[in-house]
C-alpha cells in the first residue's frame, strides 16, 4: 500500500514540475497559449534556423503611452499656475511578440522582412556570433524592430506570420 501511494505522488509531483506554474496558471485550455518563454519559431523551411540565424519569438504584453483624455499629449499643455489642472497620461497594454535572433555564422548578416503586402521591408543588422531580442522599453532602432504588434484578429494574425515567414531573408553583409 505505502509502494502505490509513493508512485502516485511521484507521477503527480512529476506532472506539476513538467508544466511549471506559468503552465497551470494559465486561464487558456489551448496548450499553444501557455507556452511561455522563448519559443522556436517555425519558419518556412521546418525548422527555426535559416543561413545560420537562429528564430525564436516569445508573447509579452508592453505598455502603450496614449493621449490623455482631452485628445492633447500632456507635455503640450500650457501651465497656468493658478488654474493648472494635471490630466494624467494614459497607458494601455498591448500583446505583442518579440523575436530573439542569434547569429551562429561568424560573419554579419541582413535580417530582412515584411509584416504584408503594404509595409516597408524592415532590415536588422546581426552582428557575428550575436544573440538579439526584443523588449517593450528599447531605444536601439535595431532592437525596437524585434517587437511587432499582435494583430486583434486571430485570421489577420495568421496571415500576417505567414507574410512575415515567407518574405524572411538572411543575407551575408560583405
Amino acid at each position: 500500500m505505502v509502494g502505490i501511494i509513493t508512485v502516485t505522488l511521484f507521477m503527480f509531483t512529476g506532472s506539476i514540475k513538467a508544466q511549471g506554474p506559468a503552465y497551470r496558471n494559465s486561464s487558456s485550455d489551448n496548450p499553444e497559449q501557455k507556452k511561455v518563454g522563448w519559443q522556436p519559431a517555425i519558419l518556412i523551411n521546418g525548422s527555426n534556423l535559416q543561413n545560420g540565424v537562429e528564430f525564436y519569438t516569445q508573447k509579452a504584453w508592453c505598455s502603450v503611452k496614449k493621449v490623455n483624455p482631452k485628445g492633447n499629449s500632456a507635455s503640450t499643455e500650457s501651465f497656468d499656475p493658478h488654474h493648472h489642472t494635471v490630466i494624467p497620461d494614459m497607458y494601455i497594454s498591448q500583446e505583442v511578440d518579440f523575436v530573439k535572433l542569434v547569429n551562429t555564422n561568424n560573419y554579419a548578416v541582413r535580417v530582412s522582412y515584411q509584416e504584408s503586402d503594404f509595409s516597408l521591408v524592415v532590415n536588422i543588422l546581426l552582428p557575428p556570433s550575436t544573440t538579439i531580442k526584443g523588449a517593450c522599453d528599447t531605444k536601439d532602432d535595431n532592437l525596437s524592430k524585434l517587437v511587432i504588434k499582435t494583430l486583434p484578429d486571430k485570421a489577420d494574425e495568421e496571415k500576417q506570420k505567414n507574410h512575415l515567414r515567407s518574405s524572411l531573408a538572411v543575407t551575408k553583409i560583405q
